[in-house]
């Protein structure tokens, strides 16, 4: 465990913050959900067809003979009040449009969607983004 010390606190940002997406995806964030009990189901290739989840985690959830989806948009560059409308509405659409299945055969829809970024956001974005995503509490911003 690291101590949450001022000093410690910077060395850790300045480390987020020269991670690119993909090393921020392979370092922190797959280990982050591995780590909390979910399996990693997909991670998708950049561009057309991720429909804004760039990686899909799952976990079984025996009381309701189910799984539990999460589909985490993985982003390394500053969020602004100039570009968080665009996020926003990522990550609604990474909500609202299925996924196929490793079958193909049905389709699934993620319970949560999570914005997860290793660099920072601005103050106006912050207080933006609840607003943007419509109150949807199954949207969430991490980091």
């Amino acid at each position: 465990m690291i101590k949450p010390t001022s000093n410690n606190r910077q060395i850790i940002k300045s480390y987020l913050e020269s991670l690119s997406e993909d090393d921020f995806i392979e370092e922190v964030i797959i280990p982050f959900y591995s780590k909390n009990g979910y399996i990693l189901y997909r991670i998708n290739t950049h561009g057309p067809g991720e429909h804004g989840k760039d990686i899909i985690f799952y976990r079984n959830i025996s009381i309701f003979y189910d799984q539990e989806f999460i589909a985490v948009q993985a982003k390394a560059e500053k969020i602004t009040a100039q570009n968080v409308t665009q996020y926003s509405n990522q990550l609604i659409r990474a909500l609202r449009v299925p996924f196929p299945t490793k079958t193909g055969s049905e389709k699934r829809y993620a319970n949560y969607v999570i914005l997860m970024n290793s660099k920072t956001h601005t103050n106006d974005a912050n207080f933006e983004f609840p607003y943007l995503i419509d109150g949807k509490n199954n949207i969430k911003k991490m980091l």
